[in-house]
């Protein structure tokens, strides 16, 4: 595989996180991607919510409300033309991030009255 390709690194991020149980290796595929693909890419929000699915599934809720926030933050710096972004399981990753980041929250502000 071509290592500069986005085309193909995408692609091959994809059939690894189509796998009936996806592995870190997915993480590793869509972090190559997001490494060198331009900040305005049209696949980069795609990248950070599927990396928020995987980690929503691993039960790591700190990594999937972080790695949620970041697909948002990329869909504002996508062109126009491609706007409004449209990802096909964004609305059921936005139920789960609209549950768990108050808890989130909310087990920060108790870490910190503790430790103060």
């Amino acid at each position: 595989m071509h290592p500069n390709s986005l085309i193909m690194l995408y692609n091959y991020a994809i059939v690894l996180c189509l796998q009936d149980i996806p592995t870190e290796e997915c993480i590793k595929a869509l972090d190559a991607f997001l490494a060198i693909a331009p900040k305005d890419h049209r696949y980069v929000p795609a990248c950070y919510y599927r990396k928020a699915h995987y980690f929503l599934s691993k039960k790591d809720i700190y990594q999937f409300v972080s790695t949620f926030e970041e697909g948002l933050a990329a869909e504002k710096l996508q062109l126009i033309c491609y706007l409004p972004y449209n990802y096909p399981e964004k609305y059921l990753l936005e139920k789960a991030f609209l549950h768990y980041k108050p808890q989130l929250q909310n087990d920060k502000n108790v870490a910190g009255i503790s430790e103060g």
